[in-house]
């Protein structure tokens, strides 16, 4: 009796195993929705491995990426993000949805504000013609 209960669960489980990873890939897979503001594409997400590696991809062709986290390390979520030209213009106002955050911007210069728990952080961003720029936003908790 024994061995034939083994001999079930060692065929059969590998096939259940297997049967189901399709389904388990496309749960990894979840879309990330591009999003859009006076015309600048962004997204944002980035909890977990699968859907980072997903951003990655898919950011390979925004010239700012941004970073939120905690001095701890710990990644950031909700956090505001305001992107202004040189010339004081708001081209991107949102909440991150995540702690990584892409932009499709023109190659130019950037004031990038991102604030957190009350606490508003200001960088300079250079976006130039391929590539991209990152910038990482870490709050003190």
């Amino acid at each position: 009796m024994k061995k034939g209960v083994m001999l079930i669960f060692t065929l059969f489980i590998p096939i259940f195993v297997y049967l189901k990873m399709p389904l388990m890939a496309q749960e990894a897979s979840l879309p990330i929705d591009i999003e859009e503001y006076q015309g600048i594409k962004y997204f944002s997400g980035g909890f977990g491995y699968d859907e980072r590696d997903n951003l990655r991809k898919m950011g390979k062709n925004y010239g700012l990426k941004l970073v939120f986290s905690v001095k701890s390390g710990e990644y950031l979520a909700d956090v505001g993000v305001q992107i202004v030209t040189s010339e004081g213009k708001t081209l991107l106002e949102t909440v991150s949805k995540g702690p990584w955050f892409y932009a499709r911007l023109s190659p130019g210069n950037y004031t990038v504000k991102a604030g957190s728990g009350g606490i508003t952080q200001s960088k300079e961003a250079r976006v130039g013609q391929g590539g991209q720029t990152m910038l990482h936003f870490v709050w003190g908790k």
